[in-house]
């Protein structure tokens, strides 16, 4: 048997060799399939993958053409296509693979419903169609909170908080990393989620969730100092009419507070009016030099941010003989936003916090401030009350407030 055959290792040609010991070389793994082979009346090297069986007919003693770099080049660019093709495939697998994840998760959030989009807005934001609820008063029931911890949710969640605070989460600390970016948050926070709780509505399904910043450094750990405010993000989360995660409101960072503490780890998500108005009630404030000073607070949406409708003392720097309540006065069932009662106690022991109430008084909520308004004279000292009275209610100049029925027919 004529040899007649040629392989290339390297830019070395080697040969020649008959066609069974070509064979044998295939076999030993000397001649791959990327191998360069060439024999008479080939024009140019090939892979060897290319010959069935490195068998040919009989040939001369015609010697090879040299090796041309662009036979190597061939079997180069050969193999950097079947690793370009390779790597493609593995990321549409990865890709595909963190799509069933994310429809996985999501699924039982967004399977409640398919219902048509709704036609109302937030109070204090202008009702056009296929916006949200809560603008006029519905006469209807409160559906109630439907969930408390949104715990089959936690990578959800975890996805909210990325996109607001950023993706340098410190699992360490359990929290993300934030940098305040106002006037009165200018430090570094470690931002957690405080409260998230599904409430169902008339529309379907919406999330609440609040989120806490104490400032800290890159570790997570504790940098505040007394006069550090701690910082509290507020939101309200449905869907859109395609499906997709839709904020109906937000606000990522406030500052509330004092030794990094916005006060509102203990807050309670409250029914506040008609139409599924919901918010966050707390207090908050700080102690100076021994005087108490704190306030209560309502956060709720107003348009598309979180507003606090209410800075009503708890505890005033000039009274510190007196502390002051409030409590959602849901009775008027069809009032757009809610009145509260604010109750005045003197503190007869501070330590054991014995205290007797001194007065009460129905405040309603003012709609052109968007507030709960402080009644004139109520935060003086006075004797005690056996009956609730109501604020004055006779002006309409912004920031005084209505009657009942007035409220209610607005």
């Amino acid at each position: 048997m004529s040899k007649k055959w040629w392989y290339s290792k390297g830019d070395q040609k080697v040969g020649p060799f008959t066609a069974d010991e070509m064979r044998a070389a295939a076999a030993s793994k000397v001649i791959t399939e990327s191998t360069l082979v060439w024999k008479e009346g080939l024009e140019k090297w090939v892979p060897a993958r290319q010959i069935n069986g490195l068998l040919g007919e009989y040939v001369s003693s015609i010697r090879p053409p040299p090796l041309q770099p662009d036979d190597h080049a061939i079997r180069s660019s050969e193999s950097e296509s079947t690793l370009l093709y390779m790597g493609l495939m593995a990321m549409l697998l990865i890709t595909l693979l963190m799509l069933g994840v994310y429809l996985n998760r999501h699924r039982e959030w967004f399977s409640s419903s398919s219902e048509a989009a709704v036609v109302a807005s937030f109070p204090g934001q202008s009702a056009t169609p296929a916006e949200y609820p809560g603008t006029e008063a519905s006469g209807r029931p409160p559906s109630g909170i439907a969930g408390t911890l949104f715990t089959s949710d936690e990578e959800f969640l975890a996805d909210l908080m990325t996109e607001n605070y950023g993706v340098n989460y410190l699992p360490s600390a359990g929290c993300w990393l934030y940098a305040g970016a106002t006037d009165d948050l200018t430090e570094t926070y470690c931002v957690k989620i405080a409260h998230a709780e599904r409430v169902a509505t008339h529309e379907g399904e919406r999330l609440y969730v609040l989120a806490t910043g104490r400032p800290s450094d890159e570790n997570g750990q504790d940098a505040g100092s007394h006069s550090s405010s701690g910082l509290l993000g507020a939101f309200v989360v449905s869907k859109d009419s395609s499906g997709r995660l839709d904020y109906l409101a937000r606000t990522v960072a406030m500052a509330y507070g004092s030794y990094g503490d916005a006060g509102a780890d203990d807050a309670q998500l409250k029914l506040l009016g008609s139409s599924d108005y919901y918010g966050w009630i707390f207090s908050s404030g700080g102690m100076w030099q021994g005087i108490v000073v704190s306030s209560h607070h309502i956060l709720a949406p107003k348009g598309r941010m979180i507003v606090d409708l209410s800075r009503l003392p708890e505890m005033t720097e000039d009274d510190q003989a007196h502390k002051y309540t409030i409590e959602i006065d849901s009775s008027e069932a069809t009032s757009r936003v809610f009145p509260i009662t604010y109750k005045q106690y003197t503190i007869n022991d501070q330590i054991a916090g014995e205290s007797t109430l001194v007065k009460a008084i129905s405040v309603p909520f003012d709609l052109k401030t968007w507030s709960y308004l402080a009644p004139p004279g109520f935060l003086e000292t006075s004797s005690p009350e056996e009956n609730v009275e109501s604020a004055p209610a006779d002006s309409d100049t912004p920031g005084e407030s209505r009657t009942a029925s007035e409220r209610t027919n607005e």
